[in-house]
């Protein structure tokens, strides 16, 4: 309920920046499908279908019905500047969801320069706060991903604590950083912080060093591993 009520707070934006011409109302998605982070996407998609779904059997917005243009960008920066200029130009979306993190950044002074307004649904930090006008977020923030776990962990009693995050990926790095921080000011410096590639699938020897360390939980910050 939580999710539908944030898509359904942009609809006065939505309406606001959509020509009063169109037949349709063309809004665009920018993130993974495929590869080892379709997870993120794949249920963003499927909810934004549904409200989208709901608001067009009841009339749409003004008369005119919702249509969501999907562009795969395999959470990989490149292709989310490729998936943008195509839902730009040839779309005519003026409405971008971006779940990709990274990608978010890169399209931000482009969004500026076309007056396109790009959504984050996922992700809510002080980084993309201080991005210019045409990017919003509509997530809690991605700081608390990493606070509340490391809260968590102290109240549990679950430490010594070790963490692990994706590396070459912003997100679960600045993830990862905000979960020591809290852990450090609690008292509770982590025993492990350490990066893994993208890719992993043996983390056998990590597994052995939070043994040896002593650690009793394990923070986790990548997609599918």
């Amino acid at each position: 309920m939580y999710v539908f009520r944030r898509i359904f707070l942009m609809f006065p934006i939505i309406a606001f920046c959509i020509s009063a011409s169109a037949d349709e109302i063309p809004i665009g998605w920018i993130g993974p499908l495929t590869g080892n982070s379709a997870v993120l996407g794949v249920d963003s998609v499927k909810t934004i279908s549904m409200v989208f779904g709901k608001v067009n059997s009841k009339g749409g917005i003004g008369g005119r019905k919702l249509r969501l243009v999907a562009e795969d960008d395999q959470y990989q920066t490149a292709k989310s500047l490729t998936a943008y200029r195509k839902l730009v130009a040839v779309d005519g979306a003026r409405f971008i969801f971006v779940i990709t993190y990274g990608g978010l950044f890169a399209l931000a002074d482009a969004a500026e320069r076309d007056k396109v307004i790009l959504v984050d649904p996922l992700d809510c930090d002080e980084k993309i706060a201080a991005l210019n006008k045409y990017v919003l977020c509509v997530a809690k923030t991605t700081e608390s991903l990493g606070t509340i776990a490391a809260e968590r962990a102290v109240r549990d009693n679950h430490l010594p604590a070790a963490i692990a995050y994706l590396e070459g990926d912003p997100f679960p790095k600045v993830t990862a950083e905000h979960a020591k921080d809290r852990l450090v000011k609690l008292g509770a410096e982590p025993v492990i912080f350490e990066g893994y590639q993208s890719g992993a699938s043996d983390f056998r020897a990590l597994i052995g060093r939070m043994k040896k360390a002593g650690a009793k939980s394990l923070f986790m910050y990548g997609y599918d591993e």
